[in-house]
């Protein structure tokens, strides 16, 4: 999977009730999907949620946010966090961080969170934690951030767990071990952390500190997908799409796509997209596919960037408009996108929507070419050998065409021959030897490129 499938975690502060949330763990399932003892027994729910009730009803260390006297609030804080009181010293880093009954001053939040920290306040450690992470307040440091949420971990708090496993995946403040984040997502999936079961679903099914397991992976996933975790929602839709784990269903990963989609997943928006456009699953609507690229492209995707540019191009389920689709295709090729910068170079070079241009065609060709798209080396071969847009050299000619002959475009092979009774040997040799230099420079590349794409 692709590295748009990375999930980021949401670092929030929050305030911490440490009884409260052990109690709701009782009712959450255990590491074995199991339910546990008070599950499934309507009397032990509602018992659990009266204690719950009780135990956040005798929280008085904790102010009231909802009270509107923020003064007489801040007042009685400021006084026991003086005093040292560790609650306190908590309560007061939230009043700072979140402007209530003060002006916002993250310097003084972290303040007040450190000293709360250091005397094992895990709400403290965790928010601390957080400031360390965005630079909060504090000077940005992930190994300092790491620090105080590993400490909030240990003492059992959810979402510092959670974000200890990205970190670990990241490689953020600590050495990268996937291993360690698969288990720390673990611990938050477990509690009913939704990033977290979503985020370790994920890693299942690309087999990244842990082994792969499909079941296992849609497992995780299922369960944040219809919690509304869109993450999940895009990656169970893969799922269904690929067959992955259960039988293929285009349908149904149309379904998981549009739900992503409606919350603004750019990638389930491209996908249905693509369903629209091939009738996968869906009714083939050119329009509809058109709708749901132009909302991925709007996101910043450089597929469907470069999708919505070949639409305006070919005037399938939009008006035909050359320059709307020279102005997508320049968007998608800024982002390295190889059809993009090809149909982009082709724009130039015909004069379609845009001045015709052949230095500029010759430029977008070679962006293309040297990422190993065979019409952009066919097309820039041509160009050497015609010297439109760039010098005429027949070494530079016979390396992209001899480049795109081996990728299979047969009219390369006739340009080859003609081009080759016009060099001498040692110019086709020295073409050669390019060709094979850089076959071996972006072979190892794509191996370098293939070990970092780790879902």
């Amino acid at each position: 999977m692709g590295k748009e499938n990375i999930l980021t975690h949401p670092l929030i502060l929050h305030l911490h009730f440490e009884t409260a949330i052990c109690m709701v763990g009782i009712i959450t399932k255990d590491p074995e999907h199991k339910d546990s003892g008070m599950n499934g027994s309507p009397l032990s729910y509602h018992l659990c949620i009266f204690l719950l009730m009780l135990i956040l009803a005798s929280c008085v260390t904790s102010p009231d946010f909802g009270n509107k006297d923020y003064s007489a609030i801040m007042k009685d804080t400021l006084r026991s966090a003086e005093q040292g009181d560790a609650q306190a010293q908590t309560n007061l880093g939230i009043m700072y961080a979140n402007g209530y009954g003060v002006k916002q001053d993250y310097t003084e939040a972290a303040k007040w969170y450190r000293e709360a920290a250091e005397q094992g306040n895990t709400a403290a450690q965790f928010n601390l934690g957080v400031m360390y992470y965005k630079g909060l307040g504090v000077s940005q440091d992930y190994v300092k951030s790491a620090k105080w949420f590993s400490l909030a971990a240990d003492s059992g708090d959810v979402k510092a767990q959670g974000n200890l496993g990205f970190m670990y995946e990241k490689g953020q403040g600590v050495t990268q071990d996937y291993a360690a984040a698969a288990k720390w997502l673990h611990m938050a999936a477990v509690r009913g952390d939704i990033d977290a079961q979503s985020h370790l679903g994920i890693m299942y099914l690309g087999g990244t500190g842990v082994p792969q397991d499909y079941k296992e992976a849609l497992w995780w996933v299922r369960s944040a997908a219809e919690h509304g975790e869109v993450n999940a929602q895009y990656t169970i839709g893969t799922m269904y799409d690929k067959g992955q784990g259960l039988p293929q269903d285009h349908a149904v990963a149309a379904e998981w796509y549009r739900k992503a989609g409606y919350q603004g997943s750019a990638q389930a928006q491209h996908n249905l997209g693509v369903m629209y456009f091939n009738g996968q699953g869906v009714p083939q609507d050119f329009a509809e596919a058109a709708k749901w690229f132009r909302m991925a492209a709007d996101r910043g995707d450089p597929l469907a960037q470069s999708t919505i540019g070949f639409m305006y191009d070919s005037g399938q389920g939009v008006a035909q408009d050359y320059a709307e689709a020279a102005a997508w295709y320049r968007k998608a090729a800024e982002q390295g996108d190889a059809v993009a910068q090809f149909n982009l170079g082709s724009m130039y070079f015909k004069g379609k929507g845009l001045k015709e241009d052949y230095g500029e065609a010759a430029r977008w060709y070679h962006m293309a070419a040297v990422q190993g798209y065979a019409q952009a080396q066919y097309s820039l071969g041509l160009m050497y050998c015609e010297g439109n847009g760039v010098p005429q050299d027949p070494v530079q000619a016979y390396l992209w065409l001899n480049l795109a002959a081996e990728q299979e475009i047969e009219t390369a092979d006739i340009y080859l021959d003609v081009l080759a009774e016009h060099m001498t040997p040692d110019q086709i040799s020295q073409a050669r030897e390019i060709a094979k230099s850089w076959e071996q420079r972006n072979q190892k590349q794509s191996v370098d490129n293939s070990k970092n794409d780790n879902y």
